[in-house]
């Protein structure tokens, strides 16, 4: 009888370890991001009365007789489903909608994840939990390894924006000041004086097949297209940024003539004028350098921080400039994106940005993804830990591969289900009762055995 008291026991045990934990998941129904538990129990083991014996041609099979010693808690495992939207209307707090972690830095230089987007920016630009823990960006698009670079946010920058003197070079579809030149003709009408000194006009053609690989190509088409009696004295280049057309000698001046080609018009020649016998194009490129202050009056100060759904954060200036970081084409690299306030967008080495301002790991987010998240540490403070069974971890950027994607201005709240959690803390109640009339009767039939030997 002594064995029921045991097996009940273990029962009303048990039943209070799910108490325990249907009590925290209500504690923490408003914690940002919380995942509820869930206890799951098994039987122990069975003293075996008889093993039973299988049958025969004189006689069937008996099963075995077993008496089970009671219960056991088998796991407690998490549920990693995503909670719902809370808007706060905080560039800084933010949600990842799908699988993944943030990653965050302690003081001990231990990397940490949680779901909890809670953040904010610190004096120093750094984008930190509410704890102080700093947040980690990621100069890569996917792989292995994590990054210890934290999230930044260049607060005040000395920007320049100049010509790019490799615009005759580039491909024209990478000109940031060119949408596209289209096949046709344009033409030119320069005004010379002969040697007799009487004004002559000579006149070209140019056409464009669509096989022009950059703006020097088709600055040579124009200068084999010259005439000979101006040859010398006139000359198209590409420099400083922009398409040039030279003029030198008893050339008194061009006349652009537009044809079927928008090249005229989409350089902006067709309304250029001489200064000084040059007659130059809008610029085709810009290049930014970007360094730290100097107190100068180019200096700039960031303005808002707002967060695209693959976790890249972009920073607006009070001059209305933006920095932020994107993909390199055909890489597993990120790169810097500044956008002036004028629309121009320069990508790629077009950005020189120090150091000492920021590298572009200070302007990604990481994520990252295991293959069993129940394996992880709790850690408190929203945090989670490496554990010994959470099995690999991948890292990488939001909305790519295994991770979801963020958004930004609100919060993820946590996914407890007040429903389920009365109706499990009423069945573990029930638990409690009835294996407390088990003990009890147990305990009286004992009392019965005592009293038959009086």
């Amino acid at each position: 009888m002594s064995q029921a008291m045991y097996t009940s026991a273990s029962g009303m045990a048990n039943a209070q370890i799910a108490i325990n934990v249907v009590s925290n998941n209500i504690a923490n129904m408003n914690t940002v991001a919380f995942k509820e538990s869930h206890v799951n129990f098994s039987d122990v083991f069975y003293s075996t009365l008889s093993s039973g014996a299988p049958s025969s041609q004189t006689n069937g099979g008996v099963n075995p007789k077993e008496v089970g010693y009671g219960s056991q808690v088998s796991s407690i495992t998490q549920k990693f489903t995503t909670g719902t939207f809370q808007s706060t209307g905080i560039s800084t707090n933010m949600m990842i909608q799908g699988n993944g972690f943030f990653t965050v830095l302690s003081p001990a230089d231990e990397m940490l994840y949680t779901k909890a987007g809670n953040f904010t920016v610190d004096t120093q630009g750094y984008l930190v939990m509410p704890n102080g823990y700093k947040v980690m960006g990621t100069d890569t698009i996917f792989g292995n390894a994590s990054f210890k670079t934290p999230i930044k946010i260049p607060q005040i920058i000395h920007s320049e924006v100049t010509a790019n003197e490799n615009a005759g070079t580039k491909a024209i579809s990478e000109l940031n000041g060119i949408s596209g030149i289209t096949k046709g003709t344009f033409g030119m009408d320069i005004a010379y004086n002969d040697d007799a000194g009487d004004p002559q006009v000579a006149k070209i053609e140019v056409t464009l097949d669509g096989t022009e690989a950059n703006m020097d190509a088709i600055a040579a088409k124009i200068n084999v297209a010259l005439p000979a009696e101006v040859k010398d004295e006139v000359s198209a280049s590409v420099a400083d940024g922009q398409f040039k057309i030279t003029t030198t000698g008893d050339v008194t001046g061009v006349t652009f003539v537009a044809g079927s080609s928008n090249f005229l018009s989409e350089t902006q020649l067709s309304s250029a004028e001489s200064d000084g016998g040059v007659y130059s194009s809008k610029t085709l490129d810009w290049k930014a350098d970007l360094t730290a202050s100097v107190n100068s009056q180019l200096d700039i100060k960031a303005s808002s921080v707002d967060f695209y759904e693959n976790g890249a954060v972009e920073v607006t200036y009070s001059n209305g400039d933006k920095l932020t970081v994107e993909q390199k084409e055909g890489t597993n690299e990120l790169q810097f994106k500044y956008t002036t306030k004028a629309g121009i967008t320069l990508t790629g080495d077009e950005v020189n940005v120090s150091e000492d301002v920021a590298t572009t790991g200070n302007l990604q987010l990481q994520l990252a993804h295991f293959m069993n998240p129940d394996g992880l540490s709790q850690e408190g403070n929203n945090l989670y830990g490496l554990g010994t069974n959470n099995g690999y971890a991948l890292y990488g950027i939001a909305d790519s591969n295994l991770f979801g994607s963020i958004k930004s201005g609100g919060l993820e709240a946590s996914n407890v289900d007040l429903t389920k959690q009365f109706s499990d803390m009423i069945i573990a109640q029930r638990a409690i009762e009835a294996n407390s009339r088990v003990f009890n009767t147990a305990n009286q039939v004992m009392q019965s055995l005592v009293y038959l030997g009086q």
